[in-house]
């Protein structure tokens, strides 16, 4: 039970919140109601949302204003699905090669921010986060957190790819926390010793709602049971990031004794959609517009593509993700209007585990290669538990033995420091294959996938 001051300040954290992130508050009610909306409203809000981002980005966005002129387009009398699937797919290539035509005109007036890609494909990109995009994801964070229960004033915590090693905690940590209702734990690197730690963080801020990585979340709940400790007041756990298997799910549900909402987004494009109480993956559709168009490989499987509404610094136009998922045309119990959508495959990442037992998220390989701007791609892959390769695509010139024999040098210090003894071999490749959605996997494990 919490104590008296515990309440207090769970009290004063829902004031504080509220007084100081009021635009949020009114963002979040506005979307808890248009929630129920029927499916044709929303739908043609969707219609409604897009023709005035196209509008805008014809007007001051040099890169659709090119487009839209050599289409032909009016955005008078546009239509849909015609007109629309006229203007090219943008993907990441297109997206760093064209970034200053990309940006809209009045960018700076919108106080938009630079923002990264998480770097799944191998090679980060930048882009342009709008203010107005980033304070609707927070508010679209808050309702589906209320999906679970959550209210303003509760902590919620991460698991997430933060780099301060923030615990154990102070007292004072512990009082901003509950003010600010918000903590975020690193997980680039964890062994038991660090579960332990988390453990203790959860008992100590007893937040309501967990936001992380499924795999992190579910090694983090096979030692919850196997050490039989015992999670209490969880009201639901989000995972987001990686595809959630059935067996990830079934471990974290058991270990905190809540259910699991699997949530889909990307950097560039947020809140695409969110598992509801009922388990319907509800799309939606007034944040971004999404396309499910047909591959090659698969008649079932669909590429996504999405055009998230409200980042007019930077309009990002029909996106390709690279995921794979299909439409469904049934409706949820829940009775929300959002549409449904099966997510078959999203950004599948590995987790490497060390002679010494430490378990590695592929973050941490990442930036081991931060500033090697001769590669254009990266893959490490596990052989076995003592050896891991790297391979690079690089450009055909230099000496690449010398090349690979120095990143040797000044790579290996780093795996040995935190996974203990291991053989470490730089590959230079002309290419390195990508998945049927043609993302790259930086990071393989053999061992856990047997691929």
């Amino acid at each position: 039970m919490y104590t008296l001051a515990g309440n207090v300040l769970k009290s004063l954290s829902a004031f504080v919140y509220r007084q100081k992130k009021k635009k949020i508050v009114q963002l979040t009610a506005e979307f808890n109601s248009q929630q129920w909306l029927g499916q044709d409203e929303l739908l043609s809000k969707c219609d409604e949302l897009t023709l005035n981002l196209l509008r805008h980005s014809s007007q001051h966005v040099p890169y659709y204003r090119n487009i839209v002129n050599e289409q032909g387009l009016s955005i008078g009398d546009f239509t849909f699905p015609e007109d629309w699937q006229r203007i090219p797919l943008l993907g990441k290539p297109e997206l760093s090669n064209h970034f200053e035509e990309l940006k809209s005109e009045n960018a700076n007036s919108r106080k938009s921010y630079l923002n990264h890609t998480g770097g799944s494909t191998g090679v980060p990109v930048d882009f342009l986060t709008d203010l107005v995009q980033a304070q609707r994801m927070t508010a679209w964070l808050d309702l589906v957190y209320s999906w679970a229960g959550w209210n303003p004033g509760e902590t919620r915590l991460e698991l997430w790819g933060n780099r301060e090693q923030r615990v154990p905690m102070t007292i004072w940590d512990r009082v901003k926390v509950s003010l600010s209702g918000h903590f975020v734990l690193p997980v680039y690197e964890y062994s038991e010793g660090t579960m332990l730690q988390w453990a203790q963080v959860i008992e100590q801020l007893r937040p309501t709602i967990i936001y992380g990585y499924p795999s992190v979340l579910s090694d983090f709940a096979k030692w919850l049971d196997s050490e039989r400790h015992q999670v209490v007041g969880i009201k639901g756990i989000f995972c987001s990031a990686e595809v959630l298997y059935p067996e990830q799910r079934f471990v974290i549900e058991k270990a905190f004794s809540c259910k699991v909402f699997n949530q889909y987004g990307s950097r560039e494009t947020p809140c695409i959609a969110c598992e509801c109480p009922d388990g319907g993956m509800h799309i939606f559709v007034d944040f971004n517009r999404i396309e499910f168009v047909d591959t090659d490989d698969s008649v079932q499987n669909k590429e996504i593509i999405v055009t998230p509404f409200y980042n007019y610094a930077q309009p990002l136009i029909r996106y390709r993700l690279g995921d794979m998922g299909r439409p469904l045309e049934t409706f949820c119990i829940c009775g929300r209007g959002y549409p449904l959508m099966e997510l078959n495959v999203a950004r599948s990442r590995d987790v490497i585990i060390g002679p010494n037992g430490v378990s590695l998220y592929p973050g941490f390989f990442t930036r081991l290669m931060d500033g090697q701007d001769g590669v254009r791609a990266f893959q490490f892959v596990q052989k076995n538990i003592g050896h891991i390769e790297l391979n690079v695509e690089i450009p055909e010139i230099g000496d690449y033995r010398s090349y690979c024999d120095q990143l040797v040098e000044e790579i290996t210090p780093f795996l040995s420091e935190k996974m203990g003894n291991i053989h470490f071999v730089v590959n230079a490749v002309k290419k390195i294959d990508r998945t049927s959605v043609g993302k790259h996997r930086y990071v393989i494990s053999e061992i856990k996938n047997g691929a």
